[in-house]
């Protein structure tokens, strides 16, 4: 398989959990809807200052987009912020986590 089929599996993964067409997605980036499609079916790949814009456009690392990091963008962007939260904060988030688990019955 090519060596880019991360990025456009990622692309497309981003693209639908945004809900834009490839249409509306290429729009937004700056870039056509045939483009868009040769990257989500591995026939082409962008340059490296095409992939920054398009990370930075939708609010993901580079690292992400190339499928380094295996979490949908929802939980990528809580953990983003969550790593962005002051320590009481975050403290608080494990708080509130623990008590949901200890809520749960034992399996």
């Amino acid at each position: 398989m090519c060596e880019y089929t991360a990025f456009g599996t990622r692309l497309r993964i981003i693209r639908k959990e945004l809900g834009l067409s490839q249409e509306d997605f290429a729009t937004l980036v700056g870039s056509s809807k045939q483009t868009l499609s040769r990257y989500e079916t591995f026939q082409r790949a962008p340059s490296i200052a095409l992939l920054h814009r398009f990370a930075t456009k939708v609010g993901v690392s580079l690292s992400y987009f190339m499928g380094e990091t295996p979490l949908s963008l929802q939980s990528y962007r809580l953990a983003i912020a969550f790593d962005a939260s002051p320590p009481e904060v975050q403290e608080n988030i494990w708080n509130i986590l623990r008590t949901k688990n200890s809520d749960k019955p034992a399996m």
